[in-house]
């Protein structure tokens, strides 16, 4: 049963809620993409793959591989034409002071890449490369890496180019996924030192991970579950943030819209979003379970689905604002002008 939401929570939503801004983004400039989601069952796993097709020519997918027996892994390739020479992939790495920094290597020069995310560019052709990883599902929105299990992606020369060669483990109990934005133009302007700078803080391979059905984050040790290497799904996305606010490249416009849909399926009827690890203190002190309600990060998410309904016009994104509403309607919390300002922000949609 959903735990019913004090007013003092309700209050600071309002507050937070009713700090938004208007975008300057011309919504004119955005056409919404076609989306496709399949799931198949395979010989040993069962197979989810995830697709946006946007009409300036990116395409975002996500395949998802849960292992129900062990099999061989499940393979499949990227080609690229071109002189290899002339092809890099450029990453976060780190010298001697932990310091970060974009590293560059040519593809002719490797025959896997780093087991990290990263961009793969050469003329005509731009993709952002998520991370290969292997994990088990913990239970309540908590997964736990398994670092030792992953595959990282094969560079294979071919007489036209290369081939990226993406392996997915299969294996009983153990879940194994792969995104990527694909453009046949670049998705970052790198150069500028304003997006260089902003683009090696985001982070979706380390303390946080972009995966098939969300944002995680690095799991804290007073929730359960919780280990070294466990993530939860948390409602405010840090990423999301950094795309609908700083924005300045193809990357961040689509990818900000994956993942606003991404947020918009966890949203629950009643307007919030839960976090589903119980906290070991409210648990212990307050006798509050799993599923409930953190005022931090749901005035974070309805932050971020207010900008998106602002920025991209999608009905949707405008729909899940208006329960956001109607929840402060309903609190009898005497906040009239945001009540108002949040109807009109939305009215129409």
């Amino acid at each position: 049963m959903v735990r019913k939401i004090s007013r003092m929570l309700l209050l600071m939503t309002a507050i937070a809620v009713c700090s938004f801004f208007p975008s300057t983004i011309s919504a004119n400039e955005w056409k919404k993409p076609t989306e496709t989601e399949t799931v198949e069952q395979l010989n040993g796993a069962i197979h989810q793959k995830q697709e946006f097709r946007f009409p300036d020519g990116v395409t975002y997918w996500a395949h998802k591989m849960t292992g129900q027996r062990n099999m061989m892994p499940y393979v499949f390739t990227i080609p690229i034409q071109g002189n290899s020479q002339n092809m890099i992939f450029r990453y976060r790495a780190y010298d001697e002071s932990k310091k970060p920094y974009w590293k560059v290597v040519t593809l002719d020069q490797v025959q896997t890449l780093p087991l990290t995310s990263g961009f793969v560019e050469t003329e005509g052709r731009y993709i952002w490369l998520g991370k290969p990883i292997t994990y088990m599902d913990k239970g309540r929105a908590t997964i736990e890496e398994k670092p030792a299990l992953a595959l990282p992606v094969e560079v294979k020369q071919t007489p036209s180019g290369v081939e990226l060669v993406i392996k997915l483990p299969m294996k009983a109990g153990f879940i194994s996924e792969m995104w990527a934005l694909d453009s046949r133009e670049p998705l970052v302007p790198w150069g500028e030192q304003s997006i260089d700078s902003v683009w090696i803080n985001l982070d979706v391979t380390e303390k946080a991970k972009w995966l098939y059905d969300g944002y995680y984050y690095q799991s804290p040790s007073t929730y359960e579950p919780t280990s070294e290497s466990s993530f939860w799904r948390i409602p405010e996305n840090y990423v999301l943030r950094s795309f609908l606010y700083t924005g300045g490249s193809k990357a961040a416009r689509d990818m900000g819209y994956v993942m606003l849909k991404a947020s918009l399926k966890q949203q629950e009827p009643e307007g919030y979003w839960k976090t589903q690890p119980r906290s070991l203190w409210l648990s212990g002190d307050y006798g509050i379970p799993e599923g409930f309600y953190d005022t931090r990060f749901n005035t974070g998410a309805a932050d971020l689905m207010l900008r998106g309904c602002d920025q991209y016009q999608e009905k949707d994104f405008c729909q899940s604002a208006k329960k956001i509403c109607f929840l402060l309607s309903q609190s009898r919390i005497h906040e009239p002008f945001c009540h108002r300002w949040c109807t009109a922000r939305v009215a129409g949609f």
